[in-house]
């Protein structure tokens, strides 16, 4: 078993349901095998909903086998067909894994009938899920004039990971500044806390939403972004959004290789 994620099923006034971090699942590639397993925790999640999201999502794999193991948890068992692509994302062993919000979703004890009564009030969805970040209601709310002053902290010369490493040195604000500047420009951004392996506290200050590639995280503590054994899926947002936003995800030694270019327009 890989590592533990979170996902989130939304509702939007369109009566499409998005999924987004905030259901604890084990995530096991078994692709050797040809399958994967996904594990749902706690057994009081809302399993049949997150199964029909995933086929009604992404027609091109099919169930193998839905059972609960020992503890009661629902596992689901799949195979993907062609290019092993899995709600937008490649899944191989160069995807960038994550994990977010591991303990807080386990110590919530979500249940279904919490999940239906948030998904009936949008405007609930910010309170009950206060500690993630949502596109449809942001917890980072800054005025336009506090974006431009982000992008003056903006240097195109260098890249966009580089100048969050450079902005977030001991300076929440001007990240806030930066993140709201990115966000009304149309790329989705966070800041968000994750754990890793073992434990060990990682603190995630900005991450960064990547056609085709997930989130990406950036370790704050040790300048460098965090690439290794955790996995983010996510996916119900179109890569079209994105044009000023273009980016190239490769696994290199072990390395991160990350190639991207920005377009910054300061009308705002």
């Amino acid at each position: 078993m890989k590592d533990l994620r979170n996902f989130k099923v939304i509702k939007n006034e369109n009566n499409i349901y998005k999924v987004n971090h905030a259901i604890a699942c084990d995530f096991d590639d078994m692709s050797n095998q040809g399958f994967y397993k996904l594990k749902l925790i706690p057994k009081n999640l809302p399993y049949q909903m997150v199964k029909n999201l995933l086929l009604n999502i992404s027609p091109n794999y099919f169930f193998l086998n839905d059972k609960e193991d020992f503890f009661g948890n629902k596992e689901i068992s799949f195979s993907i067909e062609n290019e092993h692509k899995f709600m937008g994302l490649n899944i191989s062993s160069e995807v960038i894994l994550m994990k977010r919000e591991y303990e807080d979703a386990l110590k919530s004890k979500i249940t279904i009938d919490e999940i239906n009564k948030i998904m009936k009030n949008p405007k609930e969805i910010e309170d009950f899920w206060a500690s993630t970040f949502l596109f449809e209601t942001p917890n980072i709310k800054f005025s336009k004039q506090a974006a431009s002053l982000g992008l003056e902290s903006f240097d195109k010369d260098i890249s966009i990971f580089q100048n969050v490493l450079n902005i977030a040195k001991n300076n929440d604000k001007g990240l806030n500044f930066f993140v709201s500047a990115l966000r009304i420009l149309g790329i989705p951004c966070k800041i968000s806390k994750g754990y890793g392996i073992n434990n060990e506290k990682i603190i995630a200050i900005a991450s960064f939403y990547i056609p085709k590639a997930s989130w990406v995280d950036i370790d704050v503590d040790k300048k460098e972004i965090i690439n290794d054994n955790f996995i983010t899926l996510s996916w119900g947002y179109d890569a079209n959004d994105l044009d000023s936003f273009k980016a190239d995800i490769s696994n290199i030694n072990g390395k991160c290789k990350i190639s991207q270019e920005i377009s910054i327009k300061k009308d705002l």
